[in-house]
């Protein structure tokens, strides 16, 4: 009986269950852990995504370094860079690599001259690499250009050139236009920039998206001419950093730095002359404003030596480290009165040539 007696009692301790404390414990435990695998999850989640993102973008920059290289090493007559885009297009840039940020977008042109089948007249087909920095986005676009619809040797232009000359100047800036191609600062004057002056132009390619993220561009051409190399530089943000990618790119040919329609003239630079196209009438302190310039008559110039400079540089002033950028920034303690502002230029058969307005600061 003492035997059963105590059989029966561990058979009543074996039945009793989990208590309230152990359930309570065990359901912690487990939250815990939820807790800690969910925490792992969303961490890797997330630098899965900030990884997937930062490759994207260094794929896309490194895709623009190699279109860029392509483009740029075979080019065979003229390379251009210079602020704006599309129809917006402004002043020439020549380095601005060691330069601060950049102030708005930004254009890089490669000409490639082909000989069409009767041996005497050329297409001339540019490459046209085009950085937006609102959007941070590289775009890349075709033009082409017709010689042979240029002035012939006795001064005379083609009689059935200028309707087309028309029709395809029109045409090509409003693709441009349609992209989303602007610059309100100088759309005013875009009937005036050097792009709108080219002979037969029509777009070949329209704009497309070639990279994203770019938050800054920069380009050396100072050094085509002489030493035939091309830099230029290429910023990304990865998480908090900024990258800057600087590639450098040896020319197989020699060739010059010209804008689109300079770099198939053949006139001499005998009278050529250059032109402020943008200067406001008056300015208050503190504003800025981005000049640009043309050229009038024939002929080209070394885009490298444009300068711009002012007359009283407690007024007014140009950027002392690039004085190709034709932005004019007016003191802010600026006192009223007349500015003078000058750019100057030097023709490719060694003449100086400038050009100079008045603008009147108010407060």
């Amino acid at each position: 009986m003492e035997l059963m007696k105590k059989r029966d009692n561990r058979l009543k301790k074996n039945s009793g269950g989990f208590t309230l404390i152990e359930l309570i414990v065990t359901v912690a435990i487990i939250a815990i852990f939820s807790g800690v695998i969910l925490s792992f999850i969303g961490i890797g989640s997330n630098t899965y995504r900030s990884t997937s993102s930062n490759a994207k973008v260094q794929m896309e920059t490194q895709e623009v370094v190699d279109r860029m290289e392509d483009l740029i090493i075979d080019a065979n007559r003229s390379v251009y860079y210079a602020n704006g885009t599309g129809a917006a297009m402004g002043s020439a840039i020549s380095d601005d690599i060691d330069g601060g940020a950049s102030t708005g977008n930004k254009t890089f042109i490669v000409c490639n001259e082909y000989k069409n089948s009767d041996g005497k007249t050329s297409r001339y087909i540019c490459d046209v690499i085009d950085w937006n920095k609102k959007e941070q986005k590289v775009y890349y676009s075709q033009r082409e250009y017709d010689a042979a619809s240029s002035k012939d040797d006795s001064g005379v232009q083609n009689a059935d050139s200028a309707e087309e000359e028309s029709e395809n100047t029109e045409s090509g800036l409003a693709a441009l236009s349609d992209e989303g191609f602007s610059d309100d600062s100088a759309a005013e004057d875009s009937g005036s920039d050097i792009s709108a002056t080219v002979r037969n132009q029509k777009q070949t390619i329209n704009p497309s998206v070639l990279a994203t993220g770019i938050v800054d561009f920069h380009a050396d051409v100072s050094k085509v001419v002489s030493d035939k190399i091309v830099r230029f530089q290429l910023s990304t943000i990865s998480g908090t950093k900024e990258i800057k990618t600087l590639h450098s790119v040896s020319l197989r040919n020699p060739i010059k730095v010209l804008a689109p329609d300079d770099a198939f003239k053949k006139a001499d630079a005998t009278d050529v002359g250059i032109k402020i196209l943008n200067a406001p009438q008056t300015m208050r302190s503190g504003e800025s404003v981005m000049l640009t310039w043309g050229l009038t008559g024939n002929g080209s110039i070394d885009q490298s030596s444009v300068a711009w400079s002012s007359d009283i540089m407690t007024r007014g002033w140009f950027s002392p480290q690039d004085p190709t950028n034709g932005k004019l920034t007016i003191d802010p303690n600026a006192t009223p009165g007349q500015l003078t502002v000058t750019v100057t230029a030097m023709t490719t058969d060694g003449k100086m040539i400038s050009d100079s307005v008045v603008i009147n600061v108010v407060v």
